[in-house]
């Protein structure tokens, strides 16, 4: 048996997985799957570094029928993802889509894509913010 390690996490309403494609599966499915990839191919599988994986995928998100069926499935409102700073709109920060469904984290911070200095994302209740590095806090949703 593979040793176990934390891919994605659900709090309350939100759901937070690096690249955020869940295939459409329940919570229960998709810890079903992963275990059983891990177990079968360690953290090569696939299912954890695939194109479509929850850590790889991108574009999963384009169409929003996939998101509704999405959080339904997960039975969230929000699905919280990075792996991808060109998603959902502006670059070098914080992005939110399809009416704060979706909030893309990864505003480009590495050195290789170098977009910007970071930034936090704040969830205080059912509502979200950017504090950038500079110490500015935007309002994001609601």
């Amino acid at each position: 048996m593979a040793a176990r390690a934390a891919i994605a996490v659900r709090i309350g309403g939100w759901f937070f997985a690096h690249a955020g494609n869940t295939a459409g599966r329940t919570q229960a499915q998709l810890e079903h799957d992963l275990e059983a990839a891990v177990d079968r191919d360690d953290f090569r599988a696939d299912e954890l570094v695939g194109e479509a994986s929850i850590l790889e995928a991108r574009d999963w998100y384009a169409e929003p029928a996939v998101v509704t069926s999405t959080l339904a499935a997960l039975g969230v409102a929000h699905v919280v993802f990075g792996h991808d700073p060109n998603a959902l709109g502006p670059v070098g920060r914080i992005a939110v889509g399809q009416d704060g469904a979706l909030i893309r984290i990864d505003c480009g911070m590495s050195p290789d894509v170098d977009d910007s200095a970071g930034a936090l994302l704040r969830i205080r209740g059912d509502s979200a913010e950017q504090l950038a590095a500079d110490g500015t806090i935007t309002h994001l949703w609601p």
